[in-house]
């Protein structure tokens, strides 16, 4: 099982944004995920020029993700009408425990949901990948006080700092 954080950009142009649902289906090479829904609340919505995160966890293991899909839907499925939405890319990130971070972006950069067609699904293909491996440091800012010749010394990295210095009486 593996944990995705999902992040969809909305465009910054006028009307970009949308209160409609919206549901994606993470496409790999060991599989794809079940369509899962990206809960807003209907007020909130997907705002222009906004970055909405989600946390998606216990999924199983897509390997390296090839794309996705993004789908609009309707809140009142009565209702022919829907709200446009401009989406910019959808950027997943997978974390591994051995402190690799996989990061896909997939770009979209069009509207879903126009009067022109109703276009309400895409498949975006992955168009850029990383993966990044943070190393753990050693404690390097750790700070040992000693004594020589009865002046206190710190040491902080290899360098050795007086603390005072010694005071003489008149």
């Amino acid at each position: 099982m593996a944990d995705y954080t999902i992040d969809i950009v909305t465009g910054d142009m006028p009307y970009a944004d949308t209160c409609e649902q919206v549901h994606i289906v993470l496409i790999g090479t060991k599989g794809q995920s079940e369509e899962l829904e990206l809960r807003k609340s209907y007020h909130d919505g997907f705002a222009q020029g906004q970055t909405d995160s989600f946390r998606l966890q216990d999924i199983p293991d897509l390997g390296k993700l090839t794309q996705v899909q993004i789908k609009l839907i309707p809140f009142d499925l009565n209702t022919p009408y829907v709200k446009a939405w401009y989406l910019n890319l959808v950027r997943v990130t997978h974390a591994e425990k051995d402190n690799t971070t996989f990061t896909w972006t997939c770009k979209c950069c069009r509207w879903l949901g126009t009067e022109e067609g109703q276009q309400l699904s895409y498949i975006l293909p992955v168009s850029t990948y990383r993966a990044n491996r943070q190393h753990r440091r050693l404690s390097s800012k750790t700070i040992n006080i000693a004594t020589k010749d009865k002046n206190k010394q710190i040491s902080y990295n290899r360098h050795i700092f007086p603390l005072a210095a010694k005071h003489k009486e008149m």
